[in-house]
C-alpha cells in the first residue's frame, strides 16, 4: 500500500462515507435544480432585518436586545416582510 493509506487515514476515510454520499445526493439534486435555497435565505435574512430593527428601536442594552430580538421574531407576520423587508 502507498504510505498515504495508514490505518488513521483509512479510518478517517471510512467514517466519513456516509456523509460524503449525503453531500454527493444533495449537489445532484440541487444542480439537478429539485430544490431552490435562495428564497428561503432571502426570507430568512428580511426576517431577521426586521426583527433586528423592531429590537433595536425598544432595548436598552445589549441584554434587552437579545430577548426583544426573539420576541420580535415570534411576533411577525406575514404582512411585515412585504412591507418591512430591507432587502427590497
Amino acid at each position: 500500500l502507498p504510505g498515504f493509506f495508514t490505518k488513521l487515514n483509512v479510518t478517517w476515510a471510512r467514517t466519513m462515507v456516509i456523509d460524503g454520499m449525503f453531500a454527493m445526493c444533495c449537489l445532484v439534486v440541487m444542480v439537478s435544480g429539485g430544490f431552490d435555497l435562495s428564497f428561503p435565505a432571502v426570507a430568512a435574512l428580511s426576517c431577521f432585518g426586521i426583527a433586528g430593527r423592531r429590537a433595536g428601536a425598544l432595548a436598552e442594552g445589549p441584554g434587552s436586545f437579545a430577548w426583544r430580538f426573539l420576541d420580535a421574531l415570534a411576533a411577525l407576520e406575514t404582512d411585515s416582510l412585504t412591507a418591512e423587508s430591507p432587502l427590497r
